[in-house]
């Protein structure tokens, strides 16, 4: 199994791409008969990106940037529905790892590390194996029927209902 498209943390990559002549021909070429010739072959576009905290209330531009981007997707996995193209969002939450963000915070403010963890429901922060985790399942024949979504890995931390 190949991934045609994964786009990494970058908020504008489905919309470079989507505009991109060579990628929209690219899609375009791959559609109909010529995934007969490939059965096992899939096309998946992911884009991966932070879940906003939802009590942050002076990032105005980023809940802009990331709703836009989410609806986004949603529009292209319908425009590229008809290809067999599928379009997920993975939105993960609190992200631990040696040298990242929360790991820093932990060092030098045990404090706020502490009060975050305690905010998470199952009493952790993620991993990246489980951001991981979530890109491989979307990108598995176990979800060939899933496109559209926004994916939050957060531990059941996010309040709100996502419908």
């Amino acid at each position: 199994m190949r991934l045609a498209i994964v786009l990494l943390p970058d908020p504008l990559g489905p919309i470079r791409l989507s505009i991109s002549p060579a990628a929209t021909s690219r899609l375009n070429s791959m559609s109909g008969r010529a995934l007969s010739a490939y059965p096992n072959w899939r096309r998946r576009i992911s884009s991966i990106g932070p879940t906003p905290d939802p009590a942050i209330t002076n990032a105005q531009s980023y809940g802009a940037v990331k709703g836009a981007l989410i609806h986004y997707v949603k529009g292209l996995a319908k425009d590229f529905a008809p290809g067999k193209i599928r379009a997920n969002v993975v939105s993960p939450g609190m992200v631990y790892f040696e040298g990242g963000f929360w790991n820093r915070i932990e060092q030098n403010s045990p404090e706020a590390y502490k009060n975050a963890l305690a905010r998470n429901p199952m009493g952790r922060m993620a991993v990246p194996q489980d951001v991981a985790n979530a890109v491989v399942f979307l990108s598995s024949p176990c979800a060939s029927f899933v496109s559209g979504v926004n994916m939050i890995i957060d531990g059941a931390m996010t309040d709100r209902v996502n419908y």
